[in-house]
């Protein structure tokens, strides 16, 4: 009888490698990592490298400014990644104040399409959003 459990494509295999290598990663360092933004910047570092994506970023909010901002960002080019750390926008703003203030999850596929874009950012940082 012949085993067809490792029937599958090299790509496949490599691809589910790196997501519990990655996995692996972030859960020794739940273990290890005392400083939270140290954590939470290897935990973005892997989803950069797992989502083979130019950036990722965390969303903050500002209780008594009621404002977003980006605390930490992990991108390609140091320029946006210095001017997104310096950008806030309204918490009833884009598709993260939607999520925030309905408190449900938005899985968007095409950010032009989506009225609820907070353009601004964007433009701040002449980078396009990609989605």
């Amino acid at each position: 009888m012949e085993d067809k459990s490792l029937d599958f494509p090299n790509n496949d295999l490599e691809h589910k490698v790196a997501r519990l290598s990655a996995l692996y990663d972030i859960s020794s360092a739940l273990n290890s990592i005392i400083d939270r933004d140290e954590l939470l910047r290897l935990i973005m570092r892997k989803t950069k490298e797992l989502l083979d994506v130019e950036g990722t970023s965390i969303i903050f909010w500002d209780s008594k400014k009621r404002m977003f901002y980006f605390p930490l960002v992990v991108e390609d080019t140091k320029e946006i990644e210095k001017s997104l750390k310096q950008l806030s926008f309204p918490d009833d703003s884009g598709i993260a104040g939607w999520v925030f203030h309905e408190g449900r999850p938005a899985l968007v596929n095409n950010v032009d399409q989506d009225p609820r874009f907070y353009k601004q950012i964007d433009k701040n940082t002449k980078c396009k959003t990609n989605c």
